[in-house]
């Protein structure tokens, strides 16, 4: 027997109005000392654009963003990385 499929409920989140709220850390990272920058992600917004090295921490898990890579939040609040081209 199958019944319907359940609606799911996403909304897009809030744009941003201005930086999260982000924190220093030392991280290693290829045999070198980095400053990072820390961040919750659930104080990200749509279209808020952090530079790494960077370190995006939430309940379940840890996104890092190395050296020379960038993340960017879409209005669904997924986050996507790319790389600096050197041009």
């Amino acid at each position: 027997m199958t019944g319907p499929e359940p609606k799911l409920g996403q909304s897009p989140i809030e744009p941003n109005d201005g930086p999260p709220p982000i924190s220093s850390v030392k991280v290693v990272f290829g045999g070198t000392e980095h400053e990072a920058t820390s961040v919750w992600r659930t104080d990200l917004r749509n279209g808020h654009t952090l530079d790494g090295p960077l370190i995006v921490q939430e309940y379940s898990g840890t996104t890092w963003v190395p050296p020379e890579w960038q993340v960017e939040v879409d209005r669904w609040g997924t986050l996507h990385m790319t790389q600096a081209t050197n041009t």
